[in-house]
């Protein structure tokens, strides 16, 4: 009994503990585009990715690998009346191939709450009302969290920032990291209204 303790205590440790750290910096000007986001190691010294926007009526994004400059993920928003829709084309290295799902904001009063279906999973992208923290999670597992991120501080003069920690190897950051500029829109479409 003792025995079997102490492994679910491991194991969920071991879950919890970052396999990837970034920060994610927005670009302060982009014009009347979405916005702009280069993804950083933790220090800001070196460029992972860059996520970057085209002009259009509906939301649409690329994630760049650097430095290699290949694009390893695409989002495009779908016309919806009332809530975020989007399609998602996510780069899967262990397949070599592009692998289509979606992402949809879910109605909530006091939460934020999106739904992301990707490759046969379901995974649920949430932060609370007022909170700078969103927490990604497979909708089969509530209780582990996969990955989150953190905005540093809200203002309106200054570029945002953030803190990503990743906390599987099994799902590719372009998910993480396109649900973070999926949020980040959708925070600044509501503070509009």
């Amino acid at each position: 009994m003792l025995r079997l303790l102490l492994l679910c205590i491991l194991s969920l440790v071991s879950c919890q503990t970052p396999v990837k750290r970034y920060y994610i910096r927005k670009d302060y000007f982009h014009g009347l585009k979405p916005g702009e986001f280069t993804v950083y190691n933790p220090t800001g010294e070196t460029t992972y990715y860059r996520i970057e926007s085209h002009y259009g009526i509906l939301h649409s994004l690329e994630l760049i690998s650097y430095p290699s400059k290949i694009v390893v993920g695409k989002l495009k928003a779908k016309l919806s009346l009332l809530l975020y829709k989007a399609e998602l084309d996510i780069f899967d290295n262990k397949s070599q191939r592009w692998i289509n799902g979606k992402i949809d904001a879910n109605f909530q009063l006091f939460e934020s709450r999106f739904t992301i279906q990707w490759n046969g999973r379901r995974l649920i992208m949430v932060s609370d009302a007022f909170s700078l923290i969103t927490r990604f999670y497979d909708e089969q597992q509530p209780n582990i969290i996969l990955a989150k991120f953190r905005k540093r501080f809200e203002s309106y003069l200054l570029v945002n920032k953030f803190d990503m920690e990743i906390f599987v190897n099994d799902l590719p950051d372009s998910i993480f990291l396109l649900g973070l500029a999926v949020k980040d829109r959708n925070r600044r479409t509501h503070r509009k209204n």
